[in-house]
């Protein structure tokens, strides 16, 4: 269980970088250069694949019979579904 809780945390701060991305379509707080274009790809691509990771990985272990109470803490995997929602809209869009 604790390496799923480690990608979701990994998981995590790449939707912080997501929500920093959309952020800084209507925001100019970061100067251009290396922190803004990581900031980026990290939000853009990153997140959208690590989410993927951390939804099979916990898609597999509910169906090889872990209950849903065990993945600890549970507002990190809600968040991180909220933003994989979010990605998937941004993708069909």
């Amino acid at each position: 269980m604790k390496p799923v809780i480690f990608l979701a945390r990994v998981t995590f701060i790449y939707n912080i970088c997501t929500l920093l991305t959309w952020l800084m379509r209507y925001l100019n707080f970061f100067p251009e250069g290396n922190l803004k274009s990581t900031i980026i790809v990290s939000g853009l691509l990153l997140a959208v694949v690590f989410n993927i990771l951390t939804g099979l990985w916990c898609v597999f272990l509910v169906l090889k019979g872990e209950p849903l109470s065990n993945f600890r803490p549970q507002w990190l995997f809600i968040s991180n579904l909220l933003c994989f929602i979010y990605q998937i809209y941004l993708l069909i869009r």
